[in-house]
């Protein structure tokens, strides 16, 4: 978890790069609600989120899992590698014009090695964390740095606006 101290593009509010486990977990393929080609829900505060998530009988993703999720097996900088790609995932454009949001799985390769939509880009998403609230993600008005597994911002709860948004998370069963 987090950005190795060498990272050229490392904020200061990311962690350290500290292996991290989890426990076993569910996360959305696309950003709530959860479906391809349909717009993510915005405009939405923490608890928002929280409630959402548990109206779907799932709940809001922790930090470590979401970041598990987008770096995928191979531990990636971005969603789809290490290298940043301005057309892959619903970022800044390559000249640093910002984009709109879109619908959920648009871009097709921007695909965690897991297979999950738009982890880098589109909207930015409240996950629960040990350090207070946190965005992940980055959006779709956001550059390279921005949109980094491990980039995170800490927006107060209850901050509302179009670029922001979540997916939720449950956890694995297990068949015995």
């Amino acid at each position: 978890m987090g950005s190795q101290p060498g990272d050229k593009m490392r904020n200061p509010d990311e962690q350290a790069w500290t292996p991290t486990t989890t426990g076993n977990f569910c996360i959305d393929q696309y950003e709530f609600p959860n479906r391809k080609g349909a717009l993510p829900r915005t405009t939405v505060g923490l608890s928002d989120a929280e409630a959402a998530c548990r109206e779907a009988g799932k709940r809001l993703c922790q930090e470590e899992e979401w970041e598990r999720a987008c770096k995928g097996p191979q531990m990636f900088k971005y969603p789809y590698g290490n290298e940043w790609g301005s057309d892959l995932c619903n970022t800044e454009s390559a000249l640093g014009e910002p984009r709109k949001v879109g619908v959920a799985g648009a871009f097709k390769q921007c695909r965690s090695g897991y297979g999950l939509a738009d982890m880098s880009g589109n909207v930015a998403e409240w996950v629960t964390s040990k350090s207070g609230t946190v965005v992940k993600g980055g959006a779709a008005n956001k550059p390279d740095w921005a949109v980094r597994c491990a980039t995170r911002t800490h927006p107060p709860p209850g901050k509302k606006n179009h670029i922001t948004g979540f997916r939720c998370c449950v956890e694995a069963r297990s068949d015995e």
